[in-house]
């Protein structure tokens, strides 16, 4: 908290001089206002002088060049006035800046400190979960099938067998048949062997 001290008193101090020279500048444009009132009303009392006298040029010159380093001078009062107040609205927008970003500090370490207090306090220590530590790294072990696996080799297995019986089955049948059908219908004898005629003598 200690370091921001220094920089509110700035702002501070910049928000009074603000207003302060808010206030001596609209006195000096009310001066000068008067001060050119008076110059007009000066320039036009002499011009209705020398217009009664018989060298009339000269008089109203001079009266007009009296008038004219009168207004000169008020005009660059007034834009020292305007420079100044440029100077000053500019000053009050980076003091305005610096407070709000000395609320955003305070705010923003206000939670951090609600924070910390919270995690230290007995309660939020007790109900903290504990971090597991990572296991030890160990060698792939096979991972064993679940029982629907295991039934369902069970039943493939299962099928196969019946497969093999009912192929077992249909060829038994099928010798069955054949052997029954040739004991019913025997094959007819076989045809002797022609001899071999002997060649003649040419």
């Amino acid at each position: 908290m200690a370091p921001t001290a220094p920089r509110l008193v700035a702002w501070l101090m910049a928000l009074a001089a603000g207003a302060a020279t808010a206030q001596g500048v609209g006195e000096q444009r009310a001066r000068i206002e008067r001060e050119q009132a008076a110059a007009e009303a000066r320039y036009a009392e002499r011009e209705a002088v020398c217009l009664q006298q018989f060298i009339v040029t000269a008089c109203v010159n001079e009266a007009k060049a009296e008038r004219r380093a009168v207004l000169e001078r008020l005009r660059n009062e007034r834009l020292a006035l305007d420079e100044q107040q440029r100077k000053q609205r500019a000053a009050n927008r980076l003091a305005d800046v610096e407070k709000r970003r000395q609320e955003r500090a305070q705010a923003e370490r206000e939670a951090a400190g609600r924070v910390a207090e919270r995690a230290s306090s007995p309660a939020a220590r007790a109900s903290a979960p504990a971090v597991p530590l990572p296991p030890p790294a160990a060698a792939p072990a096979v991972t064993p099938r679940s029982a629907p696996d295991r039934s369902g080799e069970r039943a493939r297995a299962a099928e196969r067998a019946a497969q093999q019986a009912q192929r077992a089955s249909a060829a038994q049948e099928h010798r069955r048949r054949v052997e029954e059908r040739n004991r019913r219908d025997p094959p007819p004898p076989s045809l002797p062997v022609p001899r071999q005629l002997p060649a003649s003598a040419p």
